[in-house]
């Protein structure tokens, strides 16, 4: 299995995952200090706005250590998006 394959089944999953309708974007940069998250999803509706996704394959060495500190930048990084991009 690819981590490609998990982005697939997010972006294929996402009303299962309480998001339906999301707007999805595969490999994107949300700001120049940070790196590229694997999928964002934008609900329509809700109180969610943003869900960041770092897809991991189990066997991935820095699937333990790494994806955490990559999410935090991934969001703080996002929290600089406004309404110009």
């Amino acid at each position: 299995m690819r981590e490609t394959e998990i982005e697939d089944g997010i972006i294929r999953s996402a009303a299962e995952l309480g998001f339906p309708g999301a707007l999805a974007i595969r490999n994107v940069r949300v700001h120049t200090a940070a790196g590229r998250v694997d999928v964002m999803l934008l609900p329509k509706k809700g109180a969610v706005r943003l869900v960041l996704v770092e897809a991991k394959l189990r066997n991935s060495r820095d699937s333990a250590s790494k994806v955490i500190g990559q999410l935090l930048m991934y969001y703080g990084g996002a929290l600089r998006l406004g309404s110009k991009g």
